[in-house]
């Protein structure tokens, strides 16, 4: 299943990237310490020049700092960038910070999603860091190109040391995906939240900003991905389960663009706005979702117990009123794996015409899939490439018309490290 051949086709790596063209970069070869070869890819961006930015935490002076590298089309570090190639910073000073994942708005402004220790506790608070192509900060974002979200606001308590979600909007306004808890009772719970293009919080979305992905009798409910739709509407994916309950059912939701929830979505009464899919004794999460054509949606997770050996794929076509597509594997969920060694479902999702990938589950198989529900054979040996690894993926990316870049976190003997893989696609 592993794809060595560098020959152009779909499934194989590019053989024009990385320090040793063969297409794969390690995260340790980019970033080095001093200290650990254990360092996770936390975010990563693909610029319209051909250029990619990987991000990371990185120790300096006794410290965990957000750090950022630019690397240049084949793959080597960009000095112009930053310090050297590198933006390492702290968002609040003497205070460890994390990086996480970043997004480019239409104006050349680049966010990143991160967290920062918050000052009176061992909690970590939300941030949103601002700069440019150079490794810049722009100054009008925020305070010093950056802002920190209080953690609690009201009965509301943001938790910064989850991952988070960022888009950026067509007119600079950006959404950030939370997860948390409310009430006496600490519920988990999902939140959407908008600030404008200066960082401050648009009071005219949701409730002051914040949009409560609420259902009812308590239930906890967690966000995993978050996409603007083409005509602008949001869609949500995660999953959700009643307090009292076992089990959880993936989660979809839909909202209009002042985040109100979109009342023709979903087809319970009860909870407008929402869908659920469920499994009798299983937990189900939906990781990813994305937009396959205008009102036609795909949402990637998994069925089984999370992070389980024996949980399998599940790929999930709707519309918008969040029926079944028919379009899409003849209107059918498609659960399962697609090979043997496949377990623990999707993380991440890229769909490009009719082609559809999907990347993750324990082995990190990244498979292209059909809209019918087939495995492209187009694609690496049967529709999958795998690199004989274990552990999570955190990104799938297009690159220009006919590459992908994957980006995942793999399990070693010095522990979790960031590994990206640039693909042709099909």
């Amino acid at each position: 299943m592993k794809t060595d051949t560098l020959t152009g086709a779909p499934g194989s790596r590019d053989e024009h990237w990385g320090p040793n063209k063969d297409g794969r970069i390690f995260i340790k070869d980019v970033f080095d310490d001093g200290q650990s070869d254990a360092r996770q890819a936390q975010g990563a961006l693909i610029l319209d020049d051909g250029s990619t930015l990987i991000a990371t935490t990185m120790m300096e002076a006794g410290l965990p700092h957000f750090s950022i590298a630019k690397l240049n089309a084949l793959g080597e570090l960009d000095e112009r960038f930053g310090r050297k190639g590198f933006l390492t910073e702290l968002f609040a000073p003497d205070l460890s910070a994390k990086a996480g994942e970043m997004v480019q708005g239409a104006d050349g402004r680049i966010y990143m999603f991160g967290g920062s220790k918050a000052p009176d506790s061992l909690d970590t608070e939300m941030a949103v860091l601002c700069f440019d192509e150079t490794g810049k900060r722009i100054e009008d974002f925020g305070t010093n190109g950056q802002i920190i979200i209080e953690k609690k606001v009201n009965d509301r308590v943001f938790h910064g040391h989850l991952p988070g979600r960022i888009r950026v909007l067509p007119d600079g306004s950006l959404l950030v995906v939370a997860n948390g808890a409310i009430g006496p009772s600490r519920v988990t719970r999902g939140y959407l939240m908008k600030f404008d293009a200066r960082g401050r919080p648009v009071t005219s979305f949701g409730n002051n900003g914040v949009v409560d992905i609420n259902l009812p009798y308590e239930a906890v409910t967690t966000l995993k991905d978050v996409c603007v739709l083409s005509d602008g509407r949001i869609l949500l994916a995660g999953y959700a389960h009643a307090k009292s309950s076992r089990f959880s059912g993936g989660l979809l939701s839909m909202l209009n663009q002042n985040g109100s929830t979109n009342l023709i979505f979903g087809g319970d009464p009860n909870t407008p706005g929402f869908r659920l899919f469920a499994k009798a004794d299983s937990n189900v999460s939906l990781n990813a979702v994305t937009e396959r054509e205008p009102g036609k949606y795909l949402a990637a997770g998994s069925i089984g117990e999370v992070g389980a050996t024996d949980a399998i794929g599940l790929l999930l076509g709707f519309d918008n009123q969040g029926k079944n597509d028919p379009e899409f594997n003849a209107g059918v969920a498609l659960e399962g794996a697609v090979s043997p060694s496949h377990t623990t479902g999707w993380d991440a999702l890229f769909t490009h015409g009719p082609n559809i990938y999907a990347a993750g589950g324990y082995d990190l198989l990244l498979a292209s899939l059909t809209p019918d529900g087939e495995l492209n054979p187009r694609f690496g040996t049967g529709g999958v490439v795998g690199e004989f690894m274990s552990g999570a993926a955190n990104a799938l990316l297009p690159y220009s018309s006919d590459r992908l870049l994957y980006v995942c976190n793999v399990i070693g003997l010095g522990g979790v490290s960031g590994v990206f893989y640039r693909y042709y696609r099909a």
